[in-house]
């Protein structure tokens, strides 16, 4: 399933994938409700009411999620199906749309 990913192509793939879901959430405040930041592969989110992170560990090669909704998440890039995914087998977008819908109240 997994494939090991050298430093380079893993800190390429979270960039890449940071700043994808950055762009789609950006695009969907469309009531400017959310102030959204992003600095050296961390995208921090926040309403009046919640808080939310996304970021890359290079460590662990993953994307962590930190959810007030669902507290901490991890995801791993699987390079046959080409996604970042949970143990659960929860992609990593669809995760974020659910939860952007759950707790800011934005359609991804």
């Amino acid at each position: 399933m997994v494939k090991s990913l050298s430093i380079s192509q893993f800190q390429n793939l979270a960039c890449e994938s940071l700043n994808s879901l950055l762009f789609l959430i950006e695009n969907a405040d469309y009531n400017n409700v959310l102030e959204c930041d992003s600095y050296e592969g961390l995208i921090k989110i926040a309403s009046e009411k919640n808080e939310y992170v996304i970021s890359k560990h290079d460590f662990s090669m993953q994307i962590w999620v930190s959810s007030p909704l669902s507290g901490s998440v991890r995801f791993s890039y699987d390079s046959d199906l080409k996604i970042w995914c949970n143990e659960a087998g929860c992609n990593l977008v669809e995760f974020i749309k659910k939860e952007m819908h759950l707790l800011f109240n934005i359609v991804i």
